[in-house]
Parts: C-alpha cells; sequence; structure tokens
C-alpha cells in the first residue's frame, strides 16, 4: 500500500515539474511574439508545446487511473492527488487552448 502511494506521489510531482516545463514554453513562446526569432526556433518550440502539451495530458490520465485503481484495490482514496492532477491536466488544455486562439489572431487576423 505505501508503496503505491510512494508512486503516486512520486507520479504527481513528476506531472508537476512536467507542467513548470509547459509554462515555461508558454512564456518564451508570447515573448517570441514580441522579439525578433527565426522561424526554425519557433518551430522547435512549438513542436516542443505539442509533444510536452500531449504528454501531460496522457500522463495525467495515466495517473488519475492508477489512482483509482489504488482505490479499488486498496480501499483508500488519495483524494488530494486526484484533484491536483485534475486541475494540472485542466491547465495544461487552457494554456493549449489560449495559444491556439492567439496563434489564431496573429496569423489571420480578426474580420468583422
Amino acid at each position: 500500500m505505501l508503496s503505491n502511494r510512494r508512486l503516486i506521489a512520486f507520479s504527481s510531482r513528476v506531472h508537476s515539474f512536467m507542467l513548470m516545463l509547459y509554462i515555461f514554453l508558454v512564456v518564451l513562446m508570447a515573448i517570441s511574439s514580441a522579439l525578433d526569432i527565426e522561424s526554425d526556433i519557433l518551430y522547435m518550440i512549438n513542436y516542443c508545446l505539442l509533444l510536452l502539451s500531449w504528454t501531460l495530458i496522457l500522463f495525467g490520465l495515466w495517473i488519475i487511473l492508477f489512482i483509482l485503481l489504488h482505490l479499488v484495490v486498496m480501499k483508500d482514496f488519495p483524494f488530494g492527488y486526484l484533484i491536483m492532477t485534475i486541475i494540472r491536466v485542466l491547465v495544461c488544455s487552457l494554456l493549449a487552448f489560449a495559444l491556439e486562439v492567439g496563434n489564431i489572431f496573429i496569423v489571420k487576423g480578426v474580420s468583422i
């Protein structure tokens, strides 16, 4: 039982660090729109954001499934880890949505 909770805690910590890396790349992407940066670097940042966002979402789902498995097997429910994982997945999804909307406005503009 203790080893399962340790694995959940470690996975949650790794998920938090991945979210911090994602936020750093989002800030880097936002700053790059104001500076003159080569398109190859922007392409690499965009690819890293895409890869990291899918990894964050799928890893978050794995943590949620492991928490539910832990509930079924051990009859112990780590509620805090579940809520924090859901919040991290939602933050990642909202940041990805905001980046895509911002990218659409920058590339295509606004037409009335």
